[in-house]
């Protein structure tokens, strides 16, 4: 390719670029905005933001998923909408094979729920722990994440219905 030709295309596209990242910042504001006009989803999102591993986009993409969290009455509901939880496929006696998650999830949260998870293990505290005690154990990383993954939806659910923010020494008032 021509170097001049290649220098122009290269100036459009850092300005298309430029343009773009300006656009989302732009809309990435009015979406806190919008989440801090609504007490409900202003809340919800200060509790996601709570639980180690969760940001503020996880936060915000389950909450617009969950429609506020009215779209799913439980953890494991959307954890199989994310692609987080596992089935078994057997026919009959005969066929058998390892427990798989489904393809038609959702990718981008799971995605996003992937990322919490290795954030989570990668921080000191329990899903660390739980993370080496498994894998020690001798399971598979990718299940074990898999796992981690699934924990957190589950939290996220329990503080949702509970309303309250995570505490990581949280004991039950049940004796």
């Amino acid at each position: 390719m021509d170097e001049a030709l290649y220098k122009a295309k290269m100036k459009r596209f850092t300005k298309q670029i430029e343009s773009l990242t300006k656009l989302i910042k732009e809309l990435d504001k009015q979406i806190i905005t919008l989440l801090k006009s609504n007490e409900k989803l202003a809340a919800q999102r200060k509790i996601l933001i709570s639980i180690s591993g969760i940001g503020d986009q996880t936060a915000i993409q389950t909450i617009v998923a969950t429609r506020g969290f009215t779209r799913f009455d439980s953890g494991r509901k959307f954890s199989c909408h994310v692609g987080v939880a596992p089935f078994s496929y057997e026919s009959g006696t005969s066929q058998k094979s390892r427990k798989k998650v489904s393809s038609k999830a959702n990718k981008d949260l799971k995605k996003l729920f992937h990322m919490c998870a290795l954030s989570a293990i990668n921080m000191k505290g329990e899903f660390k722990e739980y993370f080496n005690r498994k894998v020690a154990q001798g399971k598979n990383k990718m299940t074990v994440i898999n796992a981690v993954r699934s924990k957190l939806i589950n939290r996220i659910f329990a503080l949702i219905r509970d309303n309250r923010n995570y505490e990581k020494d949280y004991t039950t008032t049940l004796a």
